[in-house]
């Protein structure tokens, strides 16, 4: 990053972030040897005022064909069938990028030459910062207050194993990687029932999430015994049914946002105290007469009671709070 890039500018770092992600991404993965390197240069904007910056990340990898480029930033596309078998993906990281860009209002173009390696370059304006901002992330994670977690992250890519594992520590939970499907199987078979969440990536070689899930559900071990979370970035809300029918308790599409990701957690968090409750053998002969207090009491805690009223109730709630049993 060159010197007289001034500190603070206005910007989108969300997007930006996601595209420097991706494409970072990319060039981990299609270069076993040699370098990366990512620059950032001021660029004239040609009016004076805006300053607009130049993003470049180069490596020294497998190259692209030329006759694949032109086609390459469009979604579902890869060099060729061999890529695709060797290294996964779903081919939407580059789309994503052109599309993230475009909305930035700027432009992103390669240069590649294979066996020698690619440079993705793009531009994009900024405006001078004029007061003086913190960090969103701190202001998005200063309220969090929920208990640690015992969570597997599987996940085959590197860098996105990184980024999560850091947003689940700012949120004080304890976890640990595995880089496909099958590595998680073996690894949940280990930890027995320590384990509390898993986030499972859809797209990874070897083993997918998805028929990892179904293996881990085969198993025996249901939603309520342990919460599935699915990450893609080709997700979207019409999906979720076929996502749970496969055995996910839920699934949050790419980029993952920290409070997308909180509010996740909270939601499985509420699968483990059906799970807590469901421990607990005592029945409830006046239910009813209980979840009505609770509603007026606390929503939440009706909704939570409401499924389990009649059976194993009391003796649960006694030990979580005892002015609600």
């Amino acid at each position: 990053v060159e010197n007289s890039i001034p500190h603070k500018l206005v910007g989108d770092p969300n997007r930006l972030r996601q595209v420097l992600l991706n494409l970072l991404q990319n060039a981990v993965k299609f270069t076993e040897e040699g370098s990366i390197r990512v620059t950032v240069r001021p660029v004239d904007s040609g009016n004076g005022g805006s300053p607009r910056l130049r993003f470049e990340v180069k490596d020294s990898g497998i190259g692209i064909e030329e006759s694949q480029q032109v086609v390459i930033f469009e979604k579902y596309q890869q060099a060729n069938i061999t890529i695709t078998r060797k290294y996964g993906g779903t081919g939407l990281g580059l789309a994503i990028c052109k599309a993230l860009v475009e909305l930035m209002g700027g432009n992103i173009e390669l240069s590649s030459e294979p066996g020698v390696g690619t440079t993705f370059s793009f531009e994009l304006p900024f405006s001078a910062a004029r007061v003086d901002m913190r960090p969103s992330f701190e202001r998005m994670t200063s309220d969090v207050n929920v208990s640690s977690l015992k969570i597997l992250v599987v996940e085959d890519n590197k860098i996105n194993q990184k980024v999560l594992i850091k947003m689940l520590e700012r949120l004080g939970h304890d976890c640990f990687v595995a880089g496909n499907g099958q590595i998680a199987i073996e690894k949940l078979e280990q930890c027995n029932s320590t384990v509390d969440l898993v986030l499972m990536d859809v797209q990874m070689p070897v083993m997918d999430g998805v028929e990892a899930t179904k293996v881990i559900r085969k198993q025996g071990k249901d939603k309520a015994d342990l919460p599935i979370v699915g990450l893609t970035a080709s997700y979207q809300h019409s999906d979720l049914q076929y996502y749970q029918d496969i055995g996910m308790n839920f699934c949050i599409g790419k980029p993952i946002r920290m409070k997308q990701l909180k509010e996740t957690i909270k939601m499985c968090k509420q699968e483990l105290s059906f799970r807590y409750l469901d421990s607990h053998s005592m029945n409830v002969p006046d239910g009813p007469l209980l979840v009505a207090g609770l509603e007026s009491f606390d929503p939440l805690w009706a909704c939570m009671c409401r499924q389990y009223v009649g059976t194993r109730l009391r003796s649960a709630l006694e030990e979580i709070d005892p002015f609600l049993a």
